[in-house]
């Protein structure tokens, strides 16, 4: 995915394919880091999941953009997310090590099925 949020190639791996050595650079090689864009992604109820610098995005099972979901604290901030996890019940967000945000899932079920 790109800084829009748009798909832009897809890696489509089996079980037993197998994955190339890692590349190491020699002493005087000099090795930048890239920024970090997609930071988690989980699969749940036929849908992606992604957490990323924009908020949450949600993809369908054919990778195409459902809705990005943007969170906030009770004083209207909006909340960077370091970690999700989502289950039938709720999704966890987390910002830091502050404790669990907690959102019942069927809210986001009926945001998703209504767009």
């Amino acid at each position: 995915m790109n800084s829009e949020d748009q798909v832009v190639g897809k890696i489509i791996m089996g079980e037993n394919d197998p994955l190339p050595e890692p590349f190491k650079p020699g002493s005087n090689v000099r090795v930048e880091g890239s920024l970090q864009h997609i930071f988690k992604m989980e699969y749940h109820d036929g849908m992606l999941f992604v957490l990323m610098k924009s908020g949450l995005v949600v993809l369908n099972s054919d990778y195409e953009f459902m809705a990005r979901f943007v969170f906030s604290d009770h004083n209207d901030e909006n909340l960077d997310i370091s970690d999700f996890t989502v289950n039938n019940d709720m999704l966890y967000l987390r910002k830091g090590l502050v404790p669990l945000y907690r959102i019942d899932y069927s809210q986001i079920k009926t945001t998703l099925t209504q767009k």
